[in-house]
């Protein structure tokens, strides 16, 4: 699957046990941009396996390359992120698939949104314009 669209990336990142760190900082918005957003399928090992929203598979050499952290850095930031309850990683083979404990927390399901919009009100819906206002003006004159 392809990396496009956007992450919501909240401000309570900031209160987080591992922000001070930052190579665990740095992996944990790695994973929240690479995770699925949705449930797809992917082939590990020539095995088709369904990775559920919140989840990535990778290994510590992808990791290396996609983030310039070290293989030491990256046990120690995926041990951190397990620890604190970020995380979870479930070995296989070919890699390890990571989950997002708390990914729809982090991430809105499609659809929603945490603002309201900026849109223009739909025909049925009525809205004052300067004409209306006058005339109202008008007659209590």
């Amino acid at each position: 699957m392809a990396h496009e669209g956007y992450i919501y990336l909240w401000r309570s990142l900031l209160h987080s046990d591992f922000y001070a760190t930052p190579n665990t900082c740095h992996l944990a918005v790695h994973l929240m941009l690479t995770a699925a957003w949705k449930d797809h399928h992917i082939l590990v090992g020539g095995k088709r396996v369904l990775l559920q929203r919140g989840q990535t598979h990778t290994g510590r050499l992808k990791l290396k390359k996609e983030t310039g952290l070290s293989y030491q850095n990256i046990r120690t930031a995926l041990h951190h992120l397990e620890n604190v309850g970020f995380s979870t990683r479930k070995p296989t083979r070919h890699g390890s698939i990571i989950t997002i404990c708390k990914y729809n927390d982090y991430q809105l399901a499609t659809g929603e949104s945490n603002t309201h919009t900026n849109t223009r009100p739909t025909h049925a819906q009525h809205t004052p314009n300067h004409t209306e206002v006058k005339v109202i003006r008008e007659r209590r004159e």
